[in-house]
């Protein structure tokens, strides 16, 4: 299973060393995974940081997920993460 970990503590020389090892498809993983964090965090600071304002970016992306496992599913194909990678509930 993957797992989401925490960038405040990254290593950037240990992090180029990772990146350095990925293949194609896991350097654009990581890619889409860092870009997706950017957008959701200039949304909140754009739209103003509430709690609510969080709440419903964070109901937005549960329901997308479900979605998205419910394709997983019909294609039979597994997926990265078996649970929402969340620190907040």
């Amino acid at each position: 299973m993957a797992e989401i970990k925490n960038m405040q503590a990254v290593n950037y020389d240990e992090y180029k060393q990772t990146l350095s090892a990925f293949d194609d498809h896991e350097l654009l993983a990581q890619e889409l995974t860092i870009q997706g964090a950017l957008h959701m965090i200039s949304t909140l600071l754009r739209k103003g940081v509430t709690e609510q304002n969080a709440l419903n970016i964070l109901k937005a992306l549960k329901e997308q997920t479900a979605i998205l496992r419910a394709e997983y599913s019909k294609r039979e194909t597994a997926q990265a993460f078996t649970n929402d990678q969340t620190n907040f509930h």
